[in-house]
């Protein structure tokens, strides 16, 4: 038994709509912000201008409302694991009785992502995949903890490496309890949450769908279609920027502009994690002696699409971690940075970095000499 692709989608967008709505569930969750009306104008000539002042809204780092959305993230990220579990076990196993339980639990958790690696070196390379596109940014660190060859040997420029850990917005009220906040939620409970629900619950569903005879989904299909849901789920950080900056036309092209590239951004790295998701880990069980001829055949074996590989949500999740961490690559600004460190000899390292670190995750995704080992 199989899903239909159009069930597929439609249970994708399900698992979003969770995720997201969960959000704006609670009053505390959701944002506030004054009429223009209401709201004090900046000088002539002030940064920001026509910019609601802090004082007069409440937005997405405001502690109450990032309290109230991690945990509506966590309600919203178990709803959905029980959902895609319930379906994986109808799916699988049909109705599911006392004897059929641990079974259908254990199907489902390999199916979903959720089994543990095996402690071996392969195991490891798959959380490598993303660090080596960022070697460019991450020679440009390196450079930036070296004493410097031209300037002050004693002086170092740890700012870059770690703008949003330390976060220094215009808010008074920005201390170390409201920075613990947004490292809780931007390195360890958002990543994990969405993961979980924008991978494990939403990929494998297409799985279920994969095998079917009637089904135009491939595994390229599968890669690029499901982060659409993970782009789309973005599009409503537009309505913060356009209330943050006055509800006026210039706020309006700006919140376009810049969910339309953050969309475009996290659907382009969504595609990367489902490769990693689908690509998972290897399948200890493959060479067993154990009797794999039942009359129905495991999840595992059946519902996968790279052969002796099993789904795996750890990868995209250190993936997203670090991602998070980083930020979207600066190029001209590492370059800057390493030309201020070490002069041209480091401007020169980071250019080289950079394409040393596309060329070598370029291998490691579309070719199968590259992907040798993991």
């Amino acid at each position: 038994m199989s899903l239909l692709p159009t069930s597929a989608h439609l249970f994708g967008l399900t698992f979003a709509g969770i995720y997201v709505g969960s959000l704006y569930v609670s009053q505390y969750g959701r944002l506030v912000f004054s009429s223009s009306s209401t709201s004090p104008k900046r000088e002539e000539g002030e940064k920001d201008k026509g910019r609601v002042p802090p004082q007069y809204q409440k937005g997405r780092d405001d502690p109450t409302v990032i309290r109230a959305r991690l945990t509506a993230a966590s309600f919203a990220t178990f709803a959905c694991l029980f959902l895609a579990c319930a379906i994986v076990a109808h799916v699988t196993h049909g109705s599911v009785t006392t004897d059929s339980l641990n079974a259908s639990i254990k199907d489902a958790s390999s199916l979903l992502g959720l089994s543990f690696p095996p402690l071996h070196l392969s195991s490891l390379f798959p959380h490598l995949v993303i660090p080596t596109l960022f070697l460019g940014p991450l020679t440009a660190v390196l450079i930036n903890y070296l004493p410097s060859i031209t300037l002050d040997s004693t002086k170092f420029e740890f700012s870059f490496f770690l703008p949003s850990l330390f976060p220094n917005d215009d808010d008074d009220n920005n201390n170390g309890s409201l920075s613990s906040l947004i490292v809780l939620r931007n390195y360890i409970v958002a990543p994990i949450t969405e993961e979980l629900v924008f991978r494990s619950c939403i990929l494998s569903i297409y799985l279920l769908a994969f095998p079917s005879s009637s089904s135009s989904l491939t595994p390229t299909k599968i890669i690029l279609l499901s982060p659409l849901h993970f782009g789309l789920a973005h599009l409503h950080h537009a309505w913060e920027t356009y209330n943050r900056f006055g509800r006026t036309k210039t706020a309006l092209k700006r919140a376009v502009l810049q969910s339309t590239f953050q969309m475009a951004y996290t659907t382009l790295f969504g595609a990367l994690c489902a490769f990693l998701w689908l690509r998972g880990i290897p399948d200890t069980t493959t060479n067993s002696n154990l009797d794999t001829t039942p009359s129905t055949p495991p999840t595992t074996r059946t519902y996968t699409v790279y052969p002796s590989r099993l789904p795996s949500v750890y990868a995209p999740i250190t993936a997203h971690i670090f991602c998070n961490f980083m930020g979207f690559p600066d190029f001209s600004g590492d370059v800057e940075r390493g030309q201020k460190r070490w002069g041209v000899a480091g401007a020169w390292l980071v250019r080289l970095a950079y394409l040393s670190g596309v060329a070598r995750f370029g291998l490691a995704v579309w070719t199968q000499e590259g992907r040798a080992g993991w």
